[in-house]
């Protein structure tokens, strides 16, 4: 077994290297080095905990892995100043070649996403804190969940949501509305390109196919209680796909 200057070593489960503390603050370094005498590897011990280094601390300080450090109870992957990716990596038993990651990726201490994939920027899902999006497929989601392709939905939403009573409701909770208030429409806000929302009307509601971005055809539209009406965003505007009038009679034919 290999001594360490002034280092004890003990044989005891409990306490197998013990470490001088380091000009009295409480704070222990080893440092591993290769034949030209340069650190490859650091571990720190300290009363905030313990930290791993790849390069000398002091040299390369964002290159730390910290072990119940400070006020955190876990793990904690140091950022850098500038731009820096760190994560969990898996690899091949053959050759170690990489396989998969997850971690994160940011830039001038901050982090910009978390991510899971082949690498930060070839992710297949990343989640950004800053606006709590989740991206399938794309680094930078414009939504809470923007797919980059094409999806299938086992169902539809849980619950319907209801419309405020704005002429401009938002549409971005969901895609199962109701409105129960009597009124009109001008624009739906919050939508996406690509995006259907069905809307059951409990009340006489209009439809401006003017005043907005709302396309009903040449005119404007009233439903009534038990009316259901679909729309798709296209560009800039929703556009009417289809309107089911439940007063009318609809045994002969679709509408």
């Amino acid at each position: 077994m290999a001594s360490l200057t002034g280092s004890t070593i003990s044989s005891s489960y409990e306490r197998l290297l013990t470490l001088p503390e380091d000009g009295g603050n409480g704070t222990s370094y080893v440092n591993v080095t290769d034949g030209d005498g340069e650190t490859t590897f650091g571990i720190r011990l300290s009363t905030e905990g313990a930290s791993f280094s790849t390069a000398n601390d002091a040299t390369h300080p964002e290159r730390i892995i910290h072990i119940g450090y400070d006020t955190y109870s876990g793990i904690l992957i140091q950022a850098a100043d500038g731009a820096w990716a760190r994560g969990y990596n898996f690899g091949k038993y053959s050759d170690g070649s990489k396989l998969g990651q997850f971690g994160g990726y940011g830039g001038d201490d901050a982090l910009s996403y978390m991510f899971i994939g082949e690498a930060y920027n070839d992710a297949t899902i990343v989640f950004t804190q800053a606006n709590n999006r989740v991206g399938i497929g794309t680094t930078s989601p414009s939504t809470t969940l923007h797919v980059a392709g094409s999806f299938a939905a086992s169902g539809p939403s849980a619950a319907a949501i209801a419309m405020d009573s704005s002429a401009t409701p938002s549409v971005a909770g969901g895609n199962i509305f109701t409105n129960t208030n009597a009124g009109t429409i001008t624009s739906f806000d919050d939508g996406v390109i690509g995006q259907v929302i069905y809307v059951y009307s409990g009340a006489a509601v209009v439809y401006d196919d003017g005043a907005g971005n709302l396309k009903c055809g040449n005119g404007d539209i009233t439903t009534a209680n038990g009316d259901v009406t679909t729309w798709v965003k296209f560009a800039n505007d929703w556009h009417l796909v289809s309107w089911k009038d439940q007063s009318a009679t609809l045994n002969s034919g679709g509408f």
